[in-house]
């Protein structure tokens, strides 16, 4: 998967606070989404969230690094949406 992704994976479970939720929301399977973020934890070699049975918490590096994924995806989004713009 991209980085891209693992990026959006990560914003949406921050976002909802629930992997579920966010495996809803991604319209991919609990499993999936579960599995993916502990092999982006695993590359980065850092816990983003801090998960058991019944909770989730985003970690402190985790919370840091949430606001830059933020800032990543709006510039991707600026650019398309000024290639767009360019078209027209």
């Amino acid at each position: 998967m991209s980085r891209f992704n693992d990026y959006l994976t990560f914003i949406t479970i921050v976002e909802t606070q629930s992997i579920t939720v966010a495996a809803n929301k991604l319209h991919r399977s609990v499993s999936a989404v579960s599995k993916q973020l502990s092999r982006f934890e695993e590359q980065l070699a850092v816990r983003l969230i801090e998960r058991s049975t019944q909770s989730l918490s985003v970690t402190e590096i985790g919370e840091h690094f949430y606001i830059k994924c933020k800032e990543i995806l709006a510039s991707v989004e600026l650019a398309e949406q000024t290639i767009k713009d360019e078209m027209v």
